[in-house]
C-alpha cells in the first residue's frame, strides 16, 4: 500500500526500555537494555534531522532514565539492585552527558520549571538543576504547580482509547475492520489520528495508522508494524509534530504530522 508520508526511523543495538522527550530541545532520550551483559545505552536524537546526537554505553545496570528537560538528563539509582525502589539521583548534561551532580541519597519527587524537587533525610527541597545544590528561595514542594507546568511547557500526547462505534463511520474500516471494539484516538491540531488492529491471533495481527482532515476526510494511511503475534496497547504518541512509534523492540520511528 503506498503511502505520501516519509518514514525516519533508526535500529538500535538492544531492546528499547524507555523514551523521554524534551520539549525545550525538540530532543528524545532512548534508553536501551543489554539484558546479557547487563549494562545500559543511552541515544540522544534529533527527530528533525534524523541523526543521534550522542550516545553513551556500558552504564551500570541499575541506572535508569527519569526525565529530560532543557538539555539535561535525569537518572535515576536503586536502594537495591534485586528492587526496582528507587533511591539517588545524577543529572548529566548534552550533548556528551557530562555529569554535572549526584545526589545519592534523594528520591525524586518531580522537576518543575526552576528546582528538581527531592526527598532527602526526611525533608523535601528543591535542587537546582544545573547545581545541585539545595535552592532555599522560592515556594515550597506543590505537585498541582507541578503538574500545571509540565501541562504549560507540551511535550508528549498519547491517543486515547475509543470505541470505533463513537469516532463513527471511517474510510478503511470495511476494507481493513478493527479486530477490537476499540480504536486509538487522538486530537491533534488540525487532525484525527487513528490507529487500530486487524488480524488475529493465528495468522497475527498488523497495526495500522490513518491520519484524517477535521471533517473526517482521510488524508493518509499506512501500517505501524505488520505481523505482532499481539496486539499493542500504545501503538504510539504525538511528540510536537511528529508521530513516534516502535517496530520491535530495537527500531524507532517517526514522521512529521
Amino acid at each position: 500500500m503506498s503511502s505520501s508520508t516519509t518514514i525516519e526511523g533508526l535500529d538500535f543495538p538492544a531492546p528499547i526500555f524507555r523514551i523521554v522527550t524534551d520539549a525545550a530541545t525538540g530532543s528524545v532520550l532512548v534508553e536501551c537494555r543489554h539484558a546479557a551483559e547487563r549494562t545500559v545505552e543511552l541515544f540522544a536524537l534529533s527527530l528533525d534531522s534524523s541523526e543521534e546526537l550522542q550516545q553513551v554505553s556500558d552504564l551500570e545496570w541499575w541506572l535508569g532514565v527519569e526525565a529530560m528537560q532543557n538539555g539535561q538528563v535525569l537518572l535515576h539509582h536503586f536502594e537495591d539492585p534485586s528492587l526496582p525502589v528507587h533511591h539517588g539521583l545524577e543529572m548529566r548534561s548534552l550533548p556528551n552527558f557530562e555529569l554535572l551532580w549526584k545526589a545519592p541519597e534523594a528520591r525524586l519527587l518531580g522537576w518543575g520549571k526552576e528546582k528538581v524537587w527531592v526527598e532527602m533525610s526526611g525533608k523535601q527541597m528543591g535542587l537546582h538543576p544545573k547545581m545541585g545544590h539545595e535552592v532555599v528561595a522560592g515556594s515550597n514542594w506543590d505537585p498541582e504547580g507541578l503538574r500545571a507546568w509540565e501541562n504549560e511547557r507540551g511535550g508528549v500526547q498519547v491517543p486515547e482509547m475509543v470505541t470505533a462505534e463513537k469516532l463513527g463511520p471511517r474510510a478503511l474500516w470495511e476494507e481493513y475492520p478493527p479486530t477490537a471494539a476499540s480504536v486509538f484516538y487522538l486530537q491533534a491540531a488540525d487532525h484525527e489520528l487513528v490507529a487500530w488492529h486487524t488480524g488475529e491471533f493465528e495468522t497475527g495481527f498488523d497495526l495500522h495508522l490513518a491520519i484524517f482532515t477535521p471533517d473526517g476526510q482521510l488524508s493518509d494511511h499506512f501500517y505501524l508494524e505488520e505481523g505482532l503475534a499481539s496486539m499493542i496497547p500504545e501503538p504510539f504518541f504525538l511528540f510536537q509534530d511528529q508521530i513516534v512509534w516502535m517496530e520491535g523492540r530495537q527500531s524507532l520511528h517517526w514522521t512529521r504530522l
